[in-house]
Formats: C-alpha cells, structure tokens, sequence
C-alpha cells in the first residue's frame, strides 16, 4: 500500500517526505541535520531498514533542504537526483545564491532569509562554519527537464525560488511536491519572498504547472511542501488559481484558506 510519511524539523517548519510504494522507499529532500537523524529514527519507527532507500531527490540546493543528504546516501546506498542547475551548490564547488537583505514577510521567517545570505558571503571569505554549510553530495542523475520519472513520482521544473527548482508529483497518489515553490506554513502561500531569488519567475511557474496540470487531467489532493506540514485539498488546482490571482495584486499571494487535514 502507498504512502507518504512526513518528517519535520522545527526551525523553519522544514519537512522532507518518505514514500513508500509499496515495494521500496524514496526520500525528497534531507533536511537540515547533517546525520539525516530525523529520517533514521522515522525508518526505526516504521520498521524499515535504511537500505530500502533507494532514491534520494532533491527539490533544491538550500541548506534545511540538503544537509543530510550525504550522511542518507551514503548509509542508504541509494542514488541521487537533482537539479542540474544547481549541481556545482550540491557538491559543493559554489555556495547557494543570495535573495535581499531587505527585510520581507512573513517576518518569522527572516532568521532564515539573514543566514541564507550569510552562508554566502562567509563562504566567500573562506569560513565555512557547520552551522551554515553542508557536506558535499555527489548527484548521480541531473534533472533537467520535465516529466522525468523517477520512482513513483515525474518532474515539473518550477524555477523561481532558486535556478534549479523543481517540483515533483506523485499521480497514485494525487500529491504535488513542490519544495519551496508553494509554502504551507506559516500560510499557505506562493513561496517567501525573502527566500525566492525571482518571486515572478516563481509565480510563472506555478502558472504554468497549473496549465499542465489540466491539460492532462491531473489533480492535486495533497501539497507536500518544504516549510510546513501536510496539507490536504479537495481542490488543489483550484487553490493554486486563487493564489495566482491574488499575486497579481499582492506581493505574496496569500490565500487564507480553511483548514484542512495536517
């Protein structure tokens, strides 16, 4: 039977997802400790031994969503996937992009706009301080297009939040994986600006995903994203749409919409 097991850390509301389809296991995204202890102890929890592991992918090249990737492949055995275009960020030949130091809403979240920078600016200088780097990960399988299957789930590029965004959906299970293209915490949103290097390059993705989607008939029942939990929908194009057009007259496209299952 399939299923999708959420993992959450606190700083942030950062989640990465486990799926299980039945026969083997694929983790998206790492999060942000770098023996990957909160998927381990999970894998303890439901009674599956780490080497049924055997995809590992990778939304994006931010640190909460990458730094334990290393430790997971290399306990796991499993490959990587990852965006091309942030390849060199993975494995560890650059340091991941800026966005502004302006302050931007929603506020809470602005610890991690300040370190996403400085992580940046102390690489540059040569400092690399655990806290903010990760070790590098060796990709095995670039993603660089859409509609690549891997696992149970098909690629949909969705850059914006970085170069390299890409989101991923799971039709079995209705589900959308979108890193930090959408946002469910501390609203459901269009990203965070203070962490999206392009927010309209963002805004046109999710736009476009929304095309694709309805040109081929897929639902979306679930947004699996970075920052936040869970959500479940009985209309998640619909829910898309509306943020969207809030986004053509506010900068964030909040939509405050009732609470559903978490």
């Amino acid at each position: 039977m399939a299923e999708i097991y959420p993992i959450g850390e606190r700083f942030g509301r950062v989640h990465c997802y486990l799926l299980d389809d039945g026969e083997t296991l694929t983790v998206i995204d790492a999060l942000g400790n770098i023996y990957a202890k909160a998927i381990l102890e999970h894998l303890c929890k439901i009674g599956r031994p780490v080497t049924d592991i055997k995809r590992i992918i990778l939304t994006h090249a931010h640190l909460t969503h990458v730094k334990g990737a290393s430790s997971l492949k290399r306990a796991s055995g499993a490959h990587v996937w990852a965006p091309l275009a942030e390849r060199d960020v993975i494995e560890g030949r650059r340091p991941s992009n800026t966005t502004t130091w302006i302050p931007q809403l929603p506020l809470r979240v602005l610890p991690q706009q300040y370190l996403l920078n400085l992580s940046n600016v102390l690489w540059r200088l040569g400092i690399r301080l655990d806290a903010l780097s990760f070790p590098p990960t060796f990709i095995d399988y670039p993603i660089d297009q859409d509609n690549q299957q891997i696992g149970p789930v098909l690629t949909i590029k969705t850059p914006g939040h970085t170069p390299g965004s890409t989101s991923f959906y799971w039709p079995e299970m209705e589900t959308l994986f979108a890193g930090d293209a959408v946002v469910t915490w501390p609203q459901f949103q269009l990203g965070w600006k203070g962490l999206t290097e392009d927010f309209q390059q963002n805004v046109a993705s999710i736009r476009r995903l929304v095309d694709v989607f309805k040109q081929r008939g897929w639902r979306i029942k679930a947004f699996a994203t970075g920052h936040g939990p869970l959500r479940s929908t009985p209309d998640g194009i619909g829910d898309l749409e509306r943020l969207l057009r809030r986004a053509e007259h506010r900068p964030f496209g909040i939509v405050r919409l009732p609470r559903t299952s978490e």
